[in-house]
């Protein structure tokens, strides 16, 4: 499985989504994942124009104003899906990938910068996905947040300490494993 994620900082230009389709065409992912959309309307025309083909599909969660909105596409002939959920901050995709048939959750998270609303994030995510023991699952995006102050640059480390606790907690308490980008 191979899957793409993307922070846009907007996806209103056609050179953006022209990025996107041609991302598709070379990496032929199974899902995409974008964040950061900042269009409150996103249709199935807007994901093809970016996809390239009708053999997707996807889920949205629109942006307030000009801030936000996450999408995730994904290949129709390699998941499928059987359960979607928006959430505040993230769109669980859920269903079957492969021959095999293999039981997954993608979840795409946008998460707020506000650490309080992060915090409930983290508490809605672990609830949901300790429900769901022996799933693959992976959660992916951006979480506005880092494990170490050594990852964001021109922070104070004391600012961002019980941030750092609650996103460690989070992906330590759920089994996660911190990819090496």
């Amino acid at each position: 499985m191979k899957i793409i994620s993307y922070n846009t900082r907007g996806l209103g230009g056609v050179a953006k989504k022209k990025e996107i389709l041609n991302m598709i065409k070379v990496q032929k992912p199974t899902f995409v994942c974008i964040q950061e959309t900042k269009v409150e309307v996103l249709d199935r025309n807007i994901c093809f124009s970016m996809w390239g083909s009708n053999e997707f599909d996807f889920a949205s969660k629109p942006s307030e104003g000009r801030s936000g909105g996450i999408v995730t596409m994904w290949d129709r002939s390699k998941f499928e899906l059987q359960n979607s959920r928006i959430l505040n901050h993230a769109i669980w995709v859920e269903g079957v990938w492969g021959k095999e048939k293999r039981k997954v959750i993608i979840i795409n998270v946008y998460a707020p910068c506000n650490g309080r609303r992060k915090r409930e994030l983290w508490v809605e995510l672990k609830a949901r996905l300790t429900e769901k023991q022996g799933v693959c699952v992976c959660v992916l995006g951006d979480f506005n947040a880092v494990r170490d102050v050594e990852e964001r640059k021109g922070s104070n480390e004391n600012n961002r300490r019980e941030e750092m606790e609650d996103f460690n907690n989070f992906i330590s308490d759920l089994d996660l494993i911190d990819l090496p980008l």
